[in-house]
């Protein structure tokens, strides 16, 4: 067994380059699974503001389409009996 130049880095057998396994412990990724968590909730949280957004203007823009039918209706019935 032959060791590299940083046996710190990599341990070399057979040719073949194997990097040294460190020791982590969980506590070491808890930073990034909570700014993973709160990453995708923010980014949950707009897609649900952009869905509600487009109900929204959906429903906006039924409304704005029975008003104007409505006006039409009752600009016809001036026409028609001369109000």
């Amino acid at each position: 067994m032959t060791t590299t130049s940083s046996p710190s880095y990599a341990i070399k057998e057979n040719n073949i380059t194997h990097p040294r396994k460190r020791k982590t412990s969980p506590k070491q990724y808890l930073p990034r699974i909570f700014w993973i968590k709160t990453h995708w909730t923010k980014l949950f949280q707009q897609t649900q503001e952009l869905l509600n957004l487009s109900k929204m203007q959906k429903r906006y823009q039924v409304m704005t389409n029975k008003l104007t039918r409505n006006v039409l209706v009752l600009d016809q019935l001036e026409l028609d009996y001369n109000l």
